[in-house]
């Protein structure tokens, strides 16, 4: 059993020995908007903050989500990155202007295509539907 990110897939394709040993594929889809929005609410409740509005223009939440492109771990560091730009520049709340210098920062624009790998054969998905049980 291997676990790996999306790269993996394709160095396994370049070994084709290897790739032929691969019993099948189960590949996790990116979050779409209103999971990575769960996603973000979520965890600023469990960190204590009121609702995902107190701390983010809704603005900034959707350049958020964007620039993720659906990666959990890059959208909380997106999210984590916009909020430490907000409090630098001594705002309340985070802006899109915050939002833009995060994923700029990081080489991210929005609404990239973070698909997956070109000629791979589709492998099985697995969405997060406990994600889409929650409140905006």
């Amino acid at each position: 059993m291997l676990f790996g990110q999306s790269e993996l897939r394709a160095r396994l394709e370049g070994r084709r020995n290897l790739a032929d040993r691969v019993d099948g594929w189960i590949v996790l889809d990116p979050l779409d908007v209103s999971e990575s929005r769960a996603m973000l609410a979520y965890r600023l409740t469990r960190a204590g903050a009121a609702d995902l509005a107190a701390l983010f223009d809704d603005d900034a939440v959707e350049a958020i989500v964007a620039s993720a492109g659906g990666t959990p771990r890059r959208l909380l560091t997106l999210a984590h990155a916009t909020l430490r730009d907000a409090a630098t520049q001594g705002r309340p709340r985070a802006t899109l202007l915050d939002a833009d210098a995060a994923a700029r920062a990081r080489g991210l624009g929005r609404g990239r295509d973070r698909g997956a790998v070109d000629g791979a054969a589709e492998p099985s998905r697995w969405r997060f539907p406990w994600l889409s049980l929650r409140a905006r």
